[in-house]
């Protein structure tokens, strides 16, 4: 096992948060894991009730796990504790009246699983003290192999401090607070889940959106607290049904989470979690499934359909969710994942979760923005701002004008919604035509409003049509009202394209 690669230098602590999740606690304590550092060791002290007799089973077998056959469990493979190899040789156990060692000294895979029983004048003297005074919790110890006040151990524990990512707090049902003890610097950081309340989203025992039903949806707000202020976030919650044709399935329903930081400038570290970090795609909300995971825990397992069943899911949750939700709607240009962005930086699996998402709200942009049905989007042209009213367009051509300057889009994600910008032929859309059958009041006041247009306007209309003729523009153009007939001061139609257009079609 300690020469196991795929086990990462501060992966035995997300398997021992991990751990701490699946410990039992008593009602009237706040869950919580301490974790103190120190040049030469790092401890973790867990308020749970106590290690159980087939725990320690556990620990003392080789592929022994008491969570594979326990519900709402982070572990499958029973390797939690085991990982601790990565960072000692010489780890101790004390948990009530049980206090047991191992020690690692070569390569006999025995003593990765043979108890070493101590006693209380075998426990160091720089943690003796934080044991003593809280006994009743469960203490693990860790002498680390490297050697103390070298630049790899300070790496080392530095990695171990960072691994401590906050936001595993928010997909946790029992742990809620972490502590963390630096006392090489003699820092201390806490950090507390508390949940604030409901989100807009009304909470929904089942609900089906497009062809994905999830089940005991609901959102709530957290706050992560620590001693310099606060983080928030929205954080959403619901199970889906596993189809008895998954080969992968363990149970015959799931849980999803999708959490989205208030702050603006919320920086994640990790967008993927499975209980514990996976890896960041760099989106701007997080989520939390069982997905299968590759062996080093730094992948889902791609092309697995149990994981495809779950990225499909969360893909229209997402969705779903900016539907039924006005404050994370408001929120919505930071949140959608742009497909530009994240081009090549990672696998086609990945990608496809980003072109359901924009299919999606391409679906449905016109609900988001609550537009009229019948009604053409596009996103504003300031090119062709001064020729044309956004109201215009709405009465004339029926063609809604989002303004990226005052909503909750780029024109960036916008064309990624296949929405394109107001267009020369837009314009001649307000223009009553020729062969109009019913009389449309509007068309024919912008008709009137033209003709008292000044020649800087009628330039600038023929300067953008030239510009950007086209067989389909010369067209139109013969339908609208818009050139000056020999003799006459009006504008009329014209039964031949001008010659000054002649030259210019593409």
């Amino acid at each position: 096992m300690h020469e196991n690669p795929s086990i990462s230098p501060v992966h035995f602590l997300h398997e021992l948060i991990q751990n701490a999740e699946d410990n039992s606690y008593d009602k009237s304590i706040i869950p919580c894991l301490r974790i103190e550092l120190n040049h030469s060791y790092i401890l973790l002290s867990n308020n749970e009730q106590g290690l159980r007799a087939r725990d320690v089973l556990a620990i003392c077998s080789l592929a022994v796990s008491t969570k594979t056959i326990e519900q709402e469990h982070i572990g499958e493979k029973g390797v939690g504790f085991k990982s601790v190899f990565a960072a000692s040789n010489r780890p101790i156990l004390i948990s009530h009246a049980w206090k047991f060692c191992f020690h690692v000294s070569g390569l006999d895979a025995m003593s990765y699983i043979t108890p070493l029983w101590i006693t209380d004048q075998d426990i160091p003297d720089c943690i003796s003290n934080q044991i003593s005074t809280y006994a009743q919790h469960t203490h693990l110890y860790l002498p680390l192999k490297l050697q103390a006040h070298t630049p790899e151990a300070n790496m080392f524990l530095d990695q171990v401090i960072k691994a401590a990512d906050p936001c595993i707090l928010l997909h946790m049902r029992h742990l809620k607070k972490l502590e963390i003890i630096d006392k090489r610097q003699n820092k201390v950081t806490i950090i507390e889940k508390e949940i604030i309340g409901p989100t807009k989203l009304e909470e929904q025992s089942n609900v089906t959106f497009e062809d994905f039903t999830f089940l005991n949806l609901a959102g709530s707000i957290i706050q992560l607290n620590t001693l310099t202020g606060y983080n928030t976030f929205r954080v959403y919650t619901c199970y889906i049904d596993v189809p008895n044709s998954i080969e992968q399935r363990r149970t015959s329903k799931t849980r999803l989470i999708i959490a989205f930081p208030c702050e603006i400038n919320y920086d994640l570290t990790s967008t993927v979690y499975a209980g514990l970090p996976v890896c960041d795609l760099g989106f701007n909300f997080l989520f939390n499934a069982d997905f299968q995971l590759v062996t080093n825990r730094e992948n889902v397992r791609e092309n697995v359909l149990f994981n495809t069943l779950i990225r499909n899911h969360l893909s229209a949750l997402f969705v779903y969710l900016l539907l039924n939700d006005i404050d994370l709607r408001k929120d919505m240009n930071r949140y959608c994942p742009s497909l530009n962005t994240h081009q090549g930086k990672y696998s086609s699996w990945w990608l496809v979760m980003i072109d359901n998402i924009n299919e999606l709200i391409t679906k449905y942009l016109s609900v988001l923005f609550e537009i009229q049905t019948g009604k053409t989007i596009r996103y504003f042209n300031k090119d062709l701002a001064l020729l044309v009213s956004n109201e215009q367009l709405y009465n004339c051509a029926d063609i809604h004008v989002i303004d990226t300057d005052h909503t909750f889009l780029t024109s960036e994600q916008l064309k990624s919604f296949q929405i394109q910008t107001v267009s020369i032929i837009d314009i001649l859309n307000c223009f009553p035509h020729r062969q109009e059958t019913l009389e449309n009041k509007y068309r024919q006041q912008f008709e009137l409003w033209t003709q008292r247009q000044d020649e800087q306007w009628w330039s600038l209309l023929f300067h953008h049509l030239a510009q950007m003729m086209t067989s389909e523009i010369s067209h139109k153009i013969l339908k609208a009202p818009i050139f000056l007939l020999q003799n006459d001061s009006q504008r009329q139609y014209s039964t031949q394209i001008p010659r000054f257009f002649a030259n210019t079609r593409q």
